[in-house]
Parts: C-alpha cells; structure tokens; sequence
C-alpha cells in the first residue's frame, strides 16, 4: 500500500472509530436531556418556523429524523473511504454497508439502556438509510479518485 493509501486509510480509520463512538456518546443520553439538545437545535434552525405557528413538536421530530440520518451518513462516508482505500471496491462496499448496518442496530439497541429512550426499528432504518448514502458518496469519490490516478493526476 502507498503511504497516501496508508495515511488516508488511518485518517478516515480514526475518524469512523470517533464518530462511531460519538453516535453512541448520543444514544446513551436520558430521554430528557436528548430531548433538550434537539429542542435546542430545533429551535436555533426552525425557531422563525416555529415563532410564526408552526408546529413545534412535528419541527423537532423532522430535525431528530434528520440528525439521525446526517449522523450515520457521516459515519458511513467516514467507514466507506477507510475501507476504499484498502480493498477492492466490491468488497470494501459489502463490508461497509454490513458494518454500518451492524452499528445501526446496536446504536438503537442501546437505546433501551438510558431512562425515557425505546429503540425504534424506524430509526434502524433511518440510520441505515443515512449510512448507506455516506458510503455511496465515498464510492463516487473514491471512483473519482482511482480516475484521476490511472491518468496520471495524483490527488
């Protein structure tokens, strides 16, 4: 392997392992105070929505749907360009759309833990659904990337 290669692969290596961590940090939160990061982040990005009669609790379930679904896509982006970067393409897919629907499960399963949390099969697939577009936008990039390489342009 390149050093490119080596270094790329331990970046995005270190990043899945934090973000991963990261996403189960936030699942581990009480029902309560979960509930108040995403009042707050709903009202900081939907609180001119809100202040003009919208509803405030069907703006807090869209941003907490949305937050489950960016969250995973950065953590299969992250999963996917570690694993592109050290197997073929077809098996570096396989293994990070299995391994992010591995850490989808067990990220809502540990949801049963924390007092005012339920794991929710909805929310399976709402992650899996964010992780599967983060490791999609890594193959394109990784693609392009192997492109741009077989003629001669290092990136």
């Amino acid at each position: 392997m390149r050093r490119a290669n080596r270094r790329r692969t331990a970046v995005f290596s270190v990043l899945a392992i934090a973000w991963a961590g990261a996403l189960f940090v936030l699942s581990m939160q009480t029902g309560t105070d979960s509930g108040a990061l995403s009042a707050g982040v709903t009202e900081r990005l939907l609180g001119w929505m809100i202040a003009r009669g919208a509803d405030a609790a069907a703006a807090d379930h869209v941003v907490r749907k949305c937050a489950h679904s960016a969250g995973f896509a950065l953590s299969g982006f992250f999963t996917g360009m570690a694993l592109f970067s050290v197997r073929g393409t077809r098996r570096a897919l396989i293994a990070s759309i299995g391994l992010e629907a591995v850490i989808a499960v067990l990220n809502e399963l540990s949801q049963l833990i924390p007092d005012g949390r339920a794991c929710s099969a909805r929310d399976m697939l709402i992650d899996f659904a964010g992780a599967a577009i983060g490791v999609l936008i890594a193959w394109v990039l990784n693609r392009r990337r192997e492109h741009k390489e077989r003629q001669g342009v290092e990136l």
